[in-house]
């Protein structure tokens, strides 16, 4: 598994008017949760995977939760250290996401999105699932998704125990990514090649002196390019999609940083 990727505090509105909750410190241990009905994330997950008929748990270590399986998930865990409030908030293989609380009742949801590879003669599914706390930890509960969908197109999975609205979409993974910088008259005056797998999520990259903007190319495992992006100064982050052994893309976001001087 990768690690989480986004660890979002207060600030952020969803459409809908929602603001989030204030972050606290996270320990090294799993919190204390507080067994309750109420939902608290959500899992999707790739129809090859040979689920139980149990509840799945998911791992803590390192101030995040993990499932290992074939899927995207996001969630939103209010817990106590001692006396202590404290939140963990994140999400896996989600390529954008957002969280926010309702005002009125301090529920907090997400919105976001995810890529998915499709396969000739694949199931080709995605199957959505509560994420809730017991006295043991996070889980699902295979018995009991909220929806299933054939992802040969755009899907959106809406919640309503946990809001969210998560869209995925079919797509292809970067075998390779090739970046160009650009001067102001849009011509290319450095290029580099690099492997996705070799790159660190939140990894920041230092633009040559004269950059006026960086065109990032991915290639899949053939050779041909993908849909390409641009960064620049004012909007110098990217999110590049890549293998990481299922249906469900990992993605990794870059920054770029411009000097300065």
């Amino acid at each position: 598994m990768h690690s989480v990727k986004s660890i979002l505090c207060a600030g952020v509105l969803l459409a809908a008017a929602l603001g989030l909750s204030a972050c606290g410190d996270a320990p090294q241990e799993a919190p204390d949760e507080a067994p309750g009905p109420s939902a608290v994330g959500a899992i999707f997950v790739a129809g090859g995977e040979d689920l139980p008929e149990e509840k799945v748990y998911a791992q803590f270590a390192d101030h995040q939760y993990t499932f290992a399986l074939d899927a995207a998930y996001v969630y939103y865990v209010d817990a106590m250290e001692g006396e202590e409030p404290v939140v963990y908030a994140g999400d896996e293989n989600l390529t954008a996401l957002t969280f926010g609380a309702n005002i009125d009742s301090g529920v907090v949801g997400a919105e976001g999105a995810g890529v998915f590879r499709p396969e000739t003669g694949g199931e080709n599914a995605l199957t959505a699932y509560y994420l809730q706390l017991d006295e043991t930890g996070l889980y699902f509960d295979p018995a009991a998704p909220f929806d299933t969908a054939t992802l040969t197109a755009e899907h959106t999975f809406t919640g309503t125990d946990y809001p969210c609205q998560i869209t995925f979409t079919p797509g292809t993974p970067a075998a390779s990514l090739t970046l160009s910088y650009l001067d102001g008259t849009q011509t290319v005056t450095a290029e580099e090649t690099l492997d996705p797998a070799d790159l660190t999520d939140g990894q920041t990259l230092a633009v040559p002196a004269g950059t006026a903007s960086v065109l990032l190319t991915p290639y899949d495992a053939g050779g041909n390019p993908l849909q390409s992006q641009t960064v620049t100064q004012e909007a110098p982050s990217a999110v590049v999609c890549y293998d990481g052994g299922g249906q469900v893309l990992a993605s990794k976001v870059l920054r770029f940083a411009w000097d300065q001087g």
